[in-house]
This record gives C-alpha cells, structure tokens and sequence, in this order.
C-alpha cells in the first residue's frame, strides 16, 4: 500500500487534510484514519496497521477494529487515495 503522487496532503494537528490532484476533492480524516493515513505513509501494511491499532485502543475487540480498518482502505483505494 501507498499513497499516489497524485496526493498531496498534510498533517494538522491530530488529523490529515488530503487532496486528489486529479479531481479536485479533498478529505479531512478523523482521529482513527489520520493515524492510519500517517502509518500507510510510514510503510505499514495491512498487519502493521491493525498491530498499531490494537496497541492504540487495547480495550477494542481486535476483529471490530480489523473490519473498520478494512472498510477505511477499500473506501480510499476506491476514491484512488491508496494504491
């Protein structure tokens, strides 16, 4: 997984603007998705990002959080934000 170059972005505060370059649109991501954004950024895969995810919210049943996580990137790999 990564983020295209047609993606410009930036972290503000605790959560990430993005911006297709192509189309125009642009995305403010909450708490949960800026974190996952900034860890596809670092290189995670999709193992990596539920490890960092259960790690982050260890009272959260880890099939939930891996079925959010898995719905958040088919979700951007539709609007082509993720490769």
């Amino acid at each position: 997984m990564k983020i295209p170059e047609h993606i410009s972005w930036k972290s503000l505060s605790d959560k990430v603007v993005a911006v297709n370059t192509q189309t125009g649109e642009y995305y403010t991501m909450n708490l949960v998705a800026s974190m996952m954004w900034m860890a596809i950024n670092d290189g995670k895969d999709e193992s990596g990002l539920i490890e960092m995810l259960s790690e982050k919210f260890p009272d959260m049943d880890k099939s939930v959080l891996s079925q959010d996580m898995k719905e958040q990137l088919e979700e951007w790999k539709n609007e082509k934000l993720i490769l």
